[in-house]
């Protein structure tokens, strides 16, 4: 699977937004994890979650512009380029890649998907 990565200081705290294509399974997916919780309750395994396509109705579905309504309606911004890169990941069927965006813009590819530390896993079903 593709995973572009972008992380921001969300309403005081730091937000992970995760956009890919996964290719074994051939659909778009998103989350929005917030990585400093303050529950107390740690048995909840949807808890950091402020978004996952995974708790939609139509989970496998969706499109890009799906994420993006999401996105708008949580108030947070990443960049155009995210959305671009996994347009090109889904129409080329590229897995095994990485990518993190920086505030101003700028990307980079960090490896596989294994070699990711900052993504929260399991993601919730």
């Amino acid at each position: 699977m593709s995973q572009h990565c972008y992380t921001l200081n969300h309403l005081g705290r730091p937000t992970t937004v995760t956009l890919g294509w996964d290719r074994p399974l051939q659909y778009l997916f998103m989350t929005v994890h917030v990585q400093e919780t303050t529950s107390v309750d740690d048995t909840d395994e949807d808890e950091g979650y402020l978004y996952s396509n995974l708790n939609t109705p139509t989970p496998f579905s969706l499109e890009l512009e799906d994420f993006q309504a999401a996105l708008d309606a949580l108030g947070i911004n990443v960049s155009a380029e995210m959305f671009v890169q996994v347009t090109q990941d889904q129409q080329n069927n590229i897995g095994n890649r990485c990518v993190a965006y920086t505030g101003d813009g700028r990307m980079s590819e960090t490896g596989t998907s294994q070699s990711v530390e900052s993504i929260p896993f399991p993601i919730p079903f």
